[in-house]
């Protein structure tokens, strides 16, 4: 970035909705990337993406009741609010830490209470990469993948668009449409019914065979 963090909104402007990936090295490990096609803003606003690391902004037992006795990290971002577009974090965890999972948690001040964004497995040379789409003071919360356990995984945080982060059995990463779930399962009932009414559809049709056979 050649000393300078702030990204202008015409660079973004220039790659909207095309499948080109712009990457800014901000230094000491930390790495911008946006990809054109999650560039949503009519027009994108001039971002000051710097990040500050080991950050204390969240409450210490705050982030307890939710990290426990698992290693964290705090960061907090220059910008203020949303981007405008998805830009993906890539962040050092150190190669200690590799295979382990990166749990990224948004710190709501006004409800006082964490909420759980998205999460990544670190790679064999400690990188995780975080998607984020809005800046305010973050914690990464290192273990195990904790999307279900922290209770989030149905649950849509304002701060990440349209999609929900789902954590399979795996600990496979996908997106989920809002709806999707109740979509399912109303697939399933109206499966279930179907296969139902074969069935007794099936039986009158025999009963019947069976009586002209007398």
């Amino acid at each position: 970035m050649n000393g300078t963090s702030v990204v202008p909104g015409s660079v973004l402007d220039s790659v909207k909705g095309r499948d080109v990936t712009l990457s800014f090295d901000m230094g000491n490990g930390i790495v911008w990337l946006v990809n054109g096609r999650n560039v949503t803003a009519d027009h994108a606003n001039d971002v000051n993406l710097s990040v500050q690391i080991g950050t204390t902004a969240i409450p210490r037992d705050i982030v307890s009741n939710v990290a426990g006795d698992r290693s964290t990290v705090q960061l907090s971002l220059a910008h203020s609010g949303d981007f405008g577009y998805g830009a993906v974090l890539v962040i050092n965890m150190g190669t200690a830490n590799a295979k382990s999972y990166a749990n990224l948690f948004y710190y709501n001040e006004s409800t006082g209470g964490l909420e759980f964004v998205t999460v990544d497995q670190i790679n064999e040379n400690g990188i995780a990469e975080l998607l984020f789409t809005h800046a305010s003071n973050y914690v990464i919360v290192v273990g195990e993948a904790m999307g279900k356990s922290a209770g989030a995984a149905g649950v849509k945080s304002p701060k990440t668009g349209e999609f929900n982060p789902v954590i399979g059995e795996t600990g496979e990463v996908g997106l989920q449409s809002e709806g999707s779930g109740m979509d399912i399962i109303w697939l399933l009932v109206i499966g279930a019914a179907g296969m139902a009414a074969m069935g007794a559809l099936a039986y009158l049709v025999q009963k019947k065979a069976a009586k002209s056979a007398k």
